[in-house]
């Protein structure tokens, strides 16, 4: 009976290590299998990025062939990573400049405002400060018994128009303008008179109403002078 047990035992250490060494191999061939499968899996997707590539290479040589624009590039990336799309149509919006103005070029109103009043002020200077009122109105009161009394009439009226005519008449029908404004009063002018004979006063606003007309188309003329330059 005990060589019996002693072989009964000795049988069954030699079952469990035949489990042992058959487990310990399928344990192997399970770990093999999943290396198999991460290996195969790796190799499906460098395979599938290579095709990608290719395709993308391929789609972009056919279209330099075909004459392809950096805008087809940007919609096949575009459809390739959306991710970026938002990204890529807004870097050229940032890249475009914003025109900025030039602070210190002068506007076309303050030049022309600015040659107008030089122009009346030259008119100014040239039509009041002469002799020509003096002489003018000399050759017109020669004969007048008032002598005085015209000689002042006659240099109110001619000064007071050309003053008027610098200051008032429209630039820009200067060339064409037949008449001055209406800014002499021989009335009041002659006033200092009232408490004399009424020759001298009359003489006095004779003479002023006459030199208008004179005095008024010289003027103009020295307008047009000055615009022409």
């Amino acid at each position: 009976m005990a060589l019996t047990r002693r072989n009964v035992v000795g049988d069954s250490r030699r079952s469990s290590s035949i489990w042992e060494e058959e487990a310990d191999h399928y344990w192997k061939e399970m770990e093999s299998a999943k290396q198999s499968k991460k290996a195969r899996g790796r190799v499906i997707a460098a395979a599938v990025v290579v095709v990608v590539a290719l395709v993308t290479l391929g789609g972009i040589a056919t279209a330099a062939r075909a004459g392809w624009r950096p805008l087809d590039l940007l919609s096949l990336r575009n459809k390739l990573f959306p991710s970026n799309a938002s990204n890529a149509i807004a870097q050229p919006q940032a890249a475009a400049p914003s025109p900025s103005p030039s602070p210190s070029a002068p506007s076309s109103a303050a030049t022309d405002a600015a040659s107008v009043d030089l122009l009346r002020a030259r008119c100014r200077v040239r039509g009041v400060q002469t002799r020509w009122h003096e002489e003018t109105c000399r050759k017109l009161c020669i004969r007048d018994p008032q002598h005085s009394a015209c000689m002042n009439g006659c240099s109110y009226g001619s000064i007071a128009t050309t003053k008027a005519a610098c200051d008032r008449v429209d630039v820009a029908a200067i060339a064409a303008a037949q008449q001055c404004p209406d800014a002499v009063q021989c009335g009041g002018a002659c006033a200092a008179y009232e408490h004399e004979p009424a020759a001298t006063r009359a003489a006095c606003e004779r003479a002023c109403t006459n030199i208008v007309p004179s005095s008024c188309a010289r003027i103009l003329q020295i307008l047009r002078d000055l615009q022409q330059g």
